[in-house]
């Protein structure tokens, strides 16, 4: 593969991801300085790039102490332009950055927040997707709307099923949990958490996790799931009544 991507648990439960190819390297949303510096000098490696998904202070904390200390140039959206410590360079919806050997596309997904934007790594089948999708999960609302949100999904669903997500929290136990509530029957996704639980107990993460499996067992992308629409009382209102409630009711959980 020519993309290599290592993972650094940061805070309490954020990840940042060192992506590398060709001796180029890139750091996706770098919430610490600290953490991120000590894997880079254990390694030797010196970063080229910050990749930034949106403004929220535990994806941006590291961006001024790397970029002082490395001369990083630092990618963002367009909408955050001025929200983003040391961003220099800005994207939107279709733009490419060359990576070593490789490409990312940029897809812009608001919800979480306005300015929110993916990495996409098409011939090697990764999506860096901030706080859009999680394993089990999405995003809190921040600054979109439930439309936003629903829609931006709907966009990274459309992407091949084996693609790899990687998000930046390890929430995936407790969106399972929330996701049984409304499922309880369903053994695939009884099985999945018992699995999930044999890595937290290790403290192994659960990401990346496959849009595929996403698809068939994550409750904000089945929303026409007939179980999960009678959980609701919302049999036959459609895909986005039944998002809605769920983000909703996740934000109590």
């Amino acid at each position: 593969m020519s993309l290599n991507v290592s993972l650094i648990p940061i805070l309490t439960d954020n990840y940042v991801f060192i992506i590398e190819s060709a001796n180029q390297i890139a750091i996706i949303d770098p919430g610490d300085f600290e953490s991120v510096d000590s894997y880079l000098v254990n390694k030797n490696w010196f970063p080229d790039y910050i990749f930034n998904t949106h403004h929220h202070w535990d994806h941006v904390d590291g961006n001024l102490q790397l970029q002082s200390k490395y001369n990083l140039k630092i990618y963002c959206s367009k909408y955050d332009k001025n929200r983003i410590p040391g961003a220099n360079s800005f994207l939107t919806e279709g733009d490419q950055i060359q990576f070593g050997n490789t490409f990312c596309e940029i897809i812009n997904l608001p919800g979480h927040t306005l300015g929110h934007i993916a990495y996409y790594f098409k011939k090697e089948n990764i999506l860096f997707v901030g706080d859009t999708l999680f394993s089990m999960g999405c995003g809190r609302l921040f600054e979109g709307s439930h439309e936003q949100l629903f829609d931006s999904l709907k966009k990274i669903s459309s992407l091949p099923d084996e693609t790899k997500i990687y998000c930046t929290h390890e929430y995936t136990q407790k969106n399972t949990e929330f996701a049984l509530k409304f499922d309880p029957d369903n053994e695939e996704l009884k099985s999945f958490y018992q699995d999930v639980l044999k890595k937290r107990k290790l403290n192994l993460p659960t990401i990346p996790t496959l849009l595929g499996r996403e698809k068939q067992l994550n409750p904000f992308l089945r929303g026409r799931s007939i179980a999960i629409q009678k959980s609701l009382h919302l049999t036959n209102s459609g895909e986005f009544a039944v998002f809605k409630q769920l983000r909703d009711l996740r934000n109590d959980y």
